[in-house]
């Protein structure tokens, strides 16, 4: 009777849940020796760790006398071992591989290589990891290789997360150095959520960064929200700068301020309750388009997908995808591999199902992308079709804009944006999508059209013109 063939599963599951090695450590010292060991079972260990935290103490002490006695693990495993913490493991698993790293002791060279896992890290929302993380990116900071657009795009994503205070003012301070290219990727807003923290070396290092390179931009409504939470070092650095001032307010007779009521008024002025998405109006394309205009902003967004898991957001998402597709790095499907990992959990009925199925056909030729075939709820089915338009568009280098992308939450679109993309289609002699702009005309915010407005529609040509009609009513 021959041999077994050996079978990895069904080996390693059995390794990491039922293994009695941790009750007999003598009968692991000599596995770890044996060279074939080392290599199908140790080195693809990363694949199997969901429940290893069963037995992470008893591996620890093991390894590490292993490494005392000589044993050198196999550095192609790096990768790995980083990409293993973005799965949705247990405490314990996820430190016995971010251990294991330590262990290994990384390199520069190997923490480059892996920069982009890192900052993936900063986006879980789980305060071991960022407190992992963050050091080995700071200890990358100066080099030439570094992303740091890439960097400074994630480190907003855990802003709000407890527990991290030295990790965040770690953060902090690598943003001093360079902040000519700042602006761009991190605003003063969203770089004052942080003065919510409690730490005051931190507040005091974030107060110093908004007054040193942002200025006198309106810091006082900006940080007028966090002036609670705010300790006495950092409002003294405001004070000094004359960016908090205290200003009184008349209340309004409902106890409402008069800046509140303010608010209040310009909010309901949008129409049927709409707010421009994120707060912005698009009708500036130039400064408040909501679309990525990066690279680096489109993997933000991914981020922005995984937390918000909102159809609208990862329309936009395409949006961003279709604009900048001339203009993607060599690399992307490298750098897109950390969010991957973290979509691949998601095989329900969901929004993002869908957006892993997307990413997954649009890197990988054999990945067809077929609602058939996937389970899905009715509601998304427009979304798989737009999925699909996106694909074709990307195999044919179109870059038109899609028409029925929202601009306003949580799902409108402003009759200007409309007229401006069929003007746009109509410029490049092409036919919009009947499905798309059926959902675009569907999506119109109905409120007053400016005379701007109503007179692009009527420079649309023919049947688009009728099709439209309704823009201009």
């Amino acid at each position: 009777m021959g041999a077994l063939a050996y079978n990895e599963e069904l080996f390693l599951n059995a390794f990491v849940t039922e293994g009695r090695f941790y009750l007999h450590p003598e009968l692991l010292k000599p596995l770890i020796a044996n060279e074939e060991f080392a290599e199908k079972i140790l080195e693809n260990l990363y694949k199997y760790g969901a429940e290893i935290n069963i037995n992470a103490k008893h591996l620890k002490a093991q390894f590490k006398e292993a490494v005392a006695n000589g044993f050198a693990f196999d550095r192609q495993l790096l990768p790995h071992l980083f990409e293993s913490l973005l799965n949705p493991w247990k405490r314990d698993s996820l430190g016995f591989f971010a251990w294991w790293i330590q262990l290994m002791q990384p390199t520069r060279a190997e923490l480059l290589a892996s920069q982009q896992t890192l900052f993936a890290l900063l986006t879980l929302g789980n305060a071991r990891l960022t407190n992992f993380a963050m050091p080995y990116i700071a200890e990358i900071a100066d080099e030439a290789d570094f992303d740091r657009n890439g960097f400074v795009s994630n480190f907003p994503l855990h802003f709000t997360l407890e527990k991290v205070a030295k990790a965040q003012l770690l953060g902090v301070k690598l943003l001093k150095p360079q902040t000519s290219d700042l602006k761009p990727h991190l605003t003063a807003k969203e770089l004052a959520v942080l003065l919510i923290q409690p730490d005051e070396k931190l507040q005091v290092a974030v107060a110093e960064l908004l007054v040193e390179f942002y200025g006198d931009e309106g810091l006082s409504e900006i940080v007028q929200p966090y002036e609670l939470y705010l300790k006495s070092k950092a409002k003294a650095v405001f004070s000094e700068k004359s960016t908090v001032k205290s200003e009184k307010r008349t209340a309004h007779p409902n106890g409402i301020s008069n800046e509140q009521n303010s608010f209040s008024n310009k909010e309901q002025s949008v129409g049927n309750g709409a707010q421009p998405l994120w707060g912005k109006e698009v009708a500036a394309p130039q400064t408040s388009d909501p679309t990525p205009q990066t690279w680096n902003n489109l993997l933000f967004l991914i981020g922005d997908c995984l937390r918000e898991k909102s159809p609208e957001t990862v329309e936009v998402f395409l949006e961003g995808l279709l604009r900048l597709q001339g203009e993607l790095p060599a690399d992307y499907a490298k750098q897109l591999k950390p969010y991957l990992q973290q979509l691949d959990k998601f095989f329900s009925m969901s929004v993002l199902h869908f957006l892993r199925c997307f990413c997954k056909a649009w890197t990988e030729e054999s990945y067809k992308l077929s609602p058939t075939s996937k389970s899905y709820e009715i509601t998304l089915l427009p979304l798989w079709e737009k999925g699909r338009l996106m694909l074709n568009r990307l195999q044919d280098k179109c870059a038109l804009p899609l028409l029925s992308t929202p601009t306003y939450k949580p799902f409108w679109v402003s009759a200007e944006a409309l007229a401006d993309k069929l003007l746009a289609y109509e410029a490049a002699g092409i036919h919009p999508n009947i499905s798309d702009l059926i959902v675009a005309c569907n999506r119109l915010l109905f409120r007053e059209v400016s005379k701007e407005v109503k007179e692009k529609v009527e420079r649309l040509r023919g049947g688009m013109q009728r099709r439209c009609g309704t823009i201009s009513v």
